[in-house]
């Protein structure tokens, strides 16, 4: 059957390198990719982790800020910060 899609220019390009290296027709390439993809179930991919980076300061905490306290915290940053 002959079908008519559309495809990114790049990806088109790419795809016909690589059937003219494997010694086979775009057609060919594109219905064995076809074929895998909907033999193997699609899993969806775990997100990638992000790294945190670590800021490390001399000081420690600052005086009347309890660190246990979410509300003393938002406190000492409103403090700093509506000036």
């Amino acid at each position: 059957m002959k079908i008519t899609i559309e495809i990114a220019d790049k990806l088109l390009i790419a795809a016909k390198k690589r059937a003219a290296k494997l010694g086979q027709t775009l057609g060919k390439l594109v219905e064995d990719s076809l074929r895998w993809q909907l033999s193997n179930p699609h899993r969806p991919r775990a997100p990638k982790s992000k790294k945190v980076r670590w800021v490390i300061s001399k000081g420690g905490v600052p005086p009347g800020v309890d660190v246990s306290s979410r509300v003393s915290l938002h406190d000492w940053i409103d403090k700093r910060t509506t000036h």
